[in-house]
């Protein structure tokens, strides 16, 4: 059997976004830090396809969204993008 643990998404209303809450084995994920990371898949397609004025929209969009961030996701927009500027 695979062992899966349930992911448990926080809104702004939830408390202390900052802290990394724990629910019956469940790490929360503030919505924000969800909607860069769809962002930045979205822009990868969109490299992958090669329409790349899509994807620097994607990636700027990723980068100014959200009150919290992953800092390895801004970085990863910020390489795609310096590689779409070149």
């Amino acid at each position: 059997m695979i062992n899966t643990r349930a992911l448990f998404i926080m809104d702004d209303k939830d408390q202390d976004i900052g802290q990394a809450l724990f629910r019956e084995g469940a790490f929360a994920i503030p919505i924000d830090i969800l909607e860069q990371k769809l962002l930045l898949h979205k822009g990868l397609v969109m490299v992958s396809q090669g329409e790349y004025s899509t994807a620097k929209h994607q990636f700027i969009k990723c980068i100014n969204t959200g009150k919290s961030y992953d800092p390895r996701i801004k970085k990863e927009c910020a390489n795609q993008l310096r590689m779409i500027l070149a």
